[in-house]
């Protein structure tokens, strides 16, 4: 028996990773965070799930980790969307769930060693600075009226 699989299609012996993250909002200001990865884009804050936990709550995680915002201080508003992109490295995919978040909280600090910068941006300036086309067109139907 044979099994037939096209280029670019997924498979049982791909890897599949998951991860989540989050847009947030800072609703004294108005300003949305970004994150400066380790190739120096502006991205939002993301990781993948630990054993047992949902995507809600490791997006929570993920940004407070990333940012040094208090866990305490994230509420998620809404689910915006996901985005999957093959993994470059390893045969697979991987798919990132994205949340819109409000904090009432301005400081941050860069606290993983996966991050080189925090920054908060306004509306237009975040669209225009995040780096990744995928992530921006995200946001942007995310921040766009109904």
């Amino acid at each position: 028996m044979f099994l037939v699989y096209k280029i670019g299609e997924e498979n049982d012996f791909m890897k599949r990773e998951v991860s989540a993250g989050g847009l947030v909002w800072n609703s004294r200001t108005g300003n949305f965070l970004l994150i400066l990865d380790l190739k120096k884009k502006w991205a939002l804050p993301k990781g993948h799930l630990e054993q047992g936990e949902t995507p809600d709550k490791a997006a929570l995680r993920e940004v407070s980790e990333e940012t040094g915002l208090p866990l305490k201080s994230l509420r998620i508003l809404r689910k915006i969307g996901s985005i999957r992109y093959p993994l470059k490295k390893r045969k697979g995919f991987k798919t990132v769930t994205f949340y819109l978040m409000e904090t009432r909280v301005a400081k941050v600090k860069a606290q993983d060693a996966e991050v080189k910068g925090v920054g908060w941006f306004s509306r237009k300036e975040a669209l225009k600075n995040i780096g990744y086309a995928n992530t921006r067109k995200l946001v942007s139907r995310a921040l766009s009226p109904p």
